[in-house]
């Protein structure tokens, strides 16, 4: 099936073949370009058939026009295109068939007057968009009500000039409108096209896109007359700069990462020279430090490497953020692999006074990567550890779910986590209220935990009682595809 296109390309395509009418004032042209472009847009056949005429036995789609419930034929589409895409276009194409088939009897002066000026308005709401009329040398703007009821005002007999709508509009606006409008009329562009702020009665700022055309000038050239449309595009404006202040976002993103991670690598070296140097002093035989020399190496080779953790934390976060960190799945015994990660954390489970334990539950294998679901679960054991409370208990519960997951919960009888805390638990660099305790981290650990779980396919949730302790779930597929 054909894709339709945006809405915003048939509401302009309707308002284009309709201002052409008011122009030109010869509906079968008109009604000829808007077929043209809906069949561009379309990359199909479009034609218009009156009303007795049947059906093309080719055509894919056929949509009746009418005019006030009477039947005046119908569109032929030669393709599959979904019929309410093309609502935009149906009451133009409606009110061209009627002006085509009722022009010869239309002969006023004023080429955008009479019953033609109220068929072409309704087919121009219909399109999502209104229209205008100024008289230039007498400086009257007709349909200005509709503008004021656009924005919000009460219709009254107020003042119909281009100065009385020009009070509404943005004093920063105001010089970039006229040029745009002078440049029209000196004939350097074919349509006058300007979006400016105007203010509503509620006191905030819309945006309107104005395009318009003279179509009437003296013999010497000056302008008569001015057709034209406007349309609040205010949601559109504010969609268009979400996605601008989405893509500066991102952008900026991309440039933190890639600074991080260059930044990782570059403090790595000196860093791993540094531990190299304070092991070997450590070790050196030939001139062994004293007892105050070796406490002293001691606290440099734990500040080192813990300065090089959050370092790796750090180059495993930026490698996520771009896409760079490959993952090997392998099959493996969960409750195995908890039992390596307690015992690596066997020596700081002892110094806190905590007592580790993994509760009875099902044989869990699954595919994921093990060097990664084993970091993830050191951050959280060890997270538990060092929130808990002396003669604490931290305890891991794994069980199958229903869905088709693994679950993994890690549990400890600590601090706990207020509300408040929750909501930002997972961002980079932020350690809640423990951002002045004397517990070592720095912040990385929990953001790289959920992006390490969210890239295995799975997802980690929490719950917290504050002097009751909390509760970290991860879910994680039984198996690979």
């Amino acid at each position: 099936m054909a894709s339709s296109p945006p809405d915003a390309a048939l509401w302009r395509a309707a308002r284009d073949a309709l201002l052409d009418h008011a122009e030109r004032r010869d509906a079968g042209h008109s009604l000829a370009l808007l077929l043209a472009e809906l069949s561009l847009q379309l990359g199909v056949a479009c034609r218009v058939r009156d009303v007795g005429m049947a059906p093309s036995p080719s055509a894919g789609l056929v949509l009746p026009l009418q005019r006030l419930g009477q039947a005046l034929g119908h569109l032929e589409i030669e393709g599959e295109v979904a019929a309410a895409g093309l609502a935009p276009v149906l009451p133009a194409l409606g009110a061209l068939l009627a002006l085509r088939d009722e022009q010869a009897g239309s002969a006023t002066t004023n080429r955008y007057s009479g019953p033609e000026a109220g068929l072409i308005r309704s087919a121009l709401a219909g399109a999502g968009t209104f229209v205008w009329e100024w008289w230039i040398e007498s400086d009257w703007l007709t349909d200005i009500d509709q503008g004021l009821r656009l924005l919000g005002y009460p219709v009254t007999n107020g003042g119909h000039t281009q100065d009385h709508w020009a009070a509404l509009i943005h004093p920063d606006d105001r010089a970039d409108n006229h040029e745009a409008y002078q440049r029209h009329e000196r004939g350097e562009v074919e349509v006058y096209e300007h979006a400016y702020r105007v203010r509503a009665a509620d006191g905030r700022w819309r945006w309107m896109l104005e395009r318009g055309r003279i179509v009437d000038r003296a013999p010497d050239g000056r302008p008569l007359r001015m057709v034209g449309t406007q349309t609040d595009i205010t949601e559109r404006r504010e969609l268009e700069r979400a996605r601008e202040e989405a893509a500066e976002a991102q952008a900026a993103s991309r440039a933190k990462t890639e600074f991080l991670a260059r930044m990782s690598h570059e403090l790595r070296t000196p860093l791993n020279a540094v531990l190299g140097f304070t092991q070997l002093m450590q070790i050196d035989r030939s001139e062994p430090p004293g007892p105050e020399q070796q406490r002293r190496l001691q606290l440099i080779r734990e500040a080192g490497e813990h300065l090089l953790h959050m370092i790796n934390d750090l180059l495993d976060l930026t490698r996520i953020e771009s896409g760079g960190l490959t993952l090997s799945p392998t099959r493996m015994e969960l409750r195995e692999l908890v039992l390596q990660v307690f015992a690596l954390l066997a020596e700081l489970a002892a110094r806190q006074g905590v007592t580790l334990a993994l509760e009875p539950g099902a044989l869990l294998a699954l595919d994921a990567d093990r060097t990664r679901l084993r970091q993830v679960l050191l951050n959280l054991v060890s997270n538990a550890i060092k929130y808990n409370r002396p003669g604490g208990r931290v305890g891991v519960v794994l069980a199958a779910q229903a869905d088709g997951t693994a679950r993994i919960v890690v549990q400890d009888s600590g601090l706990g986590i207020g509300e408040a805390q929750l909501a930002r638990l997972f961002e980079p660099f932020h350690r809640g209220p423990h951002e002045r305790s004397a517990i070592e981290g720095t912040g990385i650990g929990l953001a790289l935990t959920k992006a390490l779980v969210i890239r295995m396919g799975g997802r980690i949730e929490v719950r917290s009682e504050l002097d009751v302790g909390s509760e970290f779930c991860v879910s994680l597929p039984l198996r690979v595809g």
